[in-house]
């Protein structure tokens, strides 16, 4: 779609965010409510499984909230093309702030803290987002304490539910996927725990625990657990391990991460609670899953 085009009759679509293999976000202006706005639109398909998938998306976007989730506004999923409308929110994803540099250790707390309240709250709803990676946290740019946002629900499954996907299909990005998830088998909140541990030890160190994509750079992870040497962990290791726990009965659940993460965190006037609680909206940016 292009600048200008119209969807839905009310959002007329700007600038586009990202593109990605099965979706494309554009800012667009909501002419109803006078806002900005996230459009998330999907490429054709004719496979049901895709068709579904959207709608479960856009289920999972209604059914929770949290200050570090994103907000869904409208669906529109029979149109052409399907489209979400979600919350805009300037700012960078980890992943592109990480491009830069890896970050201080008190700020990547103050990040996985925040990550780890959103996803306590979706697993608390019984929903696993199953893709916790840098290009899915948002950093705000009116956010004074740079807390994130985690994103794109898109491979979200409901842990009381079997999984959509076809057995034996591993779903997720290479660089942050779980033991249980590299073998392709049912998931659980602990699988978003092992991948946030990955996300936070990049951010701390600068270098990805596993770089690599091929089958044998997965399979590592179910015989390595991360190296955690680097002197800039020491503080953090003894979270981190537990975080990437081969087995996940050994990983904490995320809620106990929020808590030990924020209880570390600094403290200054300015700054905004990194796991807030309770069902308040928030603003959110859409990713498309950019790796």
């Amino acid at each position: 779609m292009d600048e200008g085009d119209v969807l839905g009759g009310r959002y007329v679509l700007r600038e586009r965010l990202g593109t990605g293999a099965t979706a494309t976000v554009q800012l667009a202006e909501d002419l109803h409510l006078g806002r900005i706005v996230a459009v998330k639109m999907f490429g054709a398909t004719s496979e049901v499984s895709d068709a579904e998938r959207r709608r479960h998306e856009a289920r999972v976007l209604a059914t929770i909230r949290h200050p570090a989730l994103v907000t869904i506004f409208d669906a529109h999923l029979d149109a052409d093309p399907p489209f979400l409308v979600l919350e805009y929110v300037p700012g960078p994803t980890l992943a592109e702030v990480l491009a830069t540099g890896p970050l201080p250790a008190e700020r990547v707390r103050l990040l996985g803290a925040a990550t780890a309240a959103g996803l306590a709250r979706a697993h608390d709803a019984g929903i696993v987002h199953r893709d916790v990676k840098p290009a899915n946290i948002v950093i705000p740019d009116d956010r004074r304490d740079g807390a994130g946002r985690l994103v794109d629900f898109g491979i979200a499954h409901s842990a009381d539910e079997p999984t959509r996907d076809e057995a034996g299909t591993v779903l997720g990005s290479a660089s942050y996927l779980s033991p249980e998830q590299a073998l392709g088998e049912e998931l659980g909140p602990a699988t978003d725990v092992y991948s946030l541990g990955l996300v936070l030890l990049e951010a701390i160190t600068g270098r990805p625990a596993f770089p690599g994509s091929s089958p044998a750079d997965v399979a590592a992870r179910l015989f390595d657990a991360p190296s955690l040497d680097d002197p800039l962990l020491a503080d953090d290791a003894g979270l981190l391990a537990r975080m990437t726990a081969r087995e996940p009965a050994d990983r904490p659940a995320a809620a106990e991460v929020a808590q030990q993460l924020g209880a570390r965190r600094p403290q200054h006037p300015d700054a905004v609670a990194a796991a807030p609680q309770g069902d308040q909206p928030t603003a959110a940016y859409a990713t498309v899953g950019r790796r």
